[in-house]
């Protein structure tokens, strides 16, 4: 297998593994690495374009947003010397707060 290949699913697994930690409960592993696949594909997409998708807030509320990573839409200028990101969240621009924004991977629902 290539090296991206490897490391695609090397974070599907994380990803899913974490999930099944915190929501054992509630997901199956069956659903946890569904979860995980849908959020290594929108990383994917938002990479190309925006995309619409949504997550459910710490408070439970659902949120809808429109996030991407594609450098064209990103207008932001650094102030600082930031911080790491959580093993266990998504970064994303969001396009209608023009800013950054992170969700829980394990939080996340469905690509609109």
């Amino acid at each position: 297998m290539t090296t991206s290949i490897k490391n695609k699913m090397r974070k599907v697994m994380q990803l899913a593994h974490r999930a099944y930690q915190l929501k054992s409960s509630s997901m199956s592993w069956v659903e946890c690495l569904k979860q995980a696949w849908q959020v290594v594909k929108l990383e994917a997409a938002m990479k190309t374009k925006v995309v619409e998708f949504f997550f459910m807030k710490m408070n439970g509320e659902v949120r809808q947003a429109f996030g991407t990573l594609l450098q064209s839409h990103i207008d932001y200028t650094p102030n600082g010397t930031g911080h790491a990101a959580s093993r266990d969240c998504i970064r994303y621009w969001d396009e209608a707060k023009g800013a950054w924004r992170q969700f829980k991977a394990y939080n996340f629902l469905r690509v609109a």
